[in-house]
């Protein structure tokens, strides 16, 4: 196989590797009325800086994706967890990057009627991306940037439904 071929298989490979996953709806309507979220960022693992994420970056393209969203992004009863792990390898960054939406509360459960606090999931998505090193902070930005669109897009969904 000539190197231009595998070149390709390789970008193919890795195209379908950075495809979000799951997602884009939710079809219990988890996110109707739903009026704010309060945004909040994991801690970032120490291999994140060696592939050039650092908290600031992740927080300013969090903000800019959010700058449009029909819905509130301060304080609120439900948080948008955003996790970012990564992984420098040979020249390469390896992250797992993954947005939830969670709703924290008294649960009741059949041993305790009284209800326990838990946290619930609403709503979630995220992907697995390999970039050379030098790229990975650009195709970080560019996919928590589609997966708050894809948060977006769920929640008009939801809020559209007849409830």
């Amino acid at each position: 196989m000539k190197l231009t071929q595998m070149a390709a298989l390789f970008g193919a490979f890795l195209a379908g590797i950075a495809m979000p996953c799951g997602g884009a709806s939710s079809d219990e309507g988890l996110l109707r009325g739903i009026t704010h979220l309060d945004p909040h960022v994991l801690p970032l693992d120490r291999d994140s800086a060696a592939c050039g994420i650092d908290a600031k970056r992740v927080d300013q393209a969090l903000r800019e994706a959010m700058a449009q969203a029909p819905f509130g992004t301060d304080r609120g009863d439900y948080v948008l967890f955003v996790r970012l792990s990564s992984l420098p390898k040979h020249g390469d960054c390896f992250s797992s990057i993954d947005l939830g939406v969670y709703w924290e509360g008294g649960v009741p459960l059949p041993d305790s009627p009284a209800g326990v606090r838990a946290k619930v999931k609403l709503w979630e998505n995220g992907t697995i991306i390999v970039t050379p090193t030098r790229l990975h902070w650009r195709e970080v930005d560019g996919i928590l940037k589609l997966l708050v669109g894809n948060l977006i897009s769920a929640w008009r969904a939801d809020n559209s439904k007849a409830g």
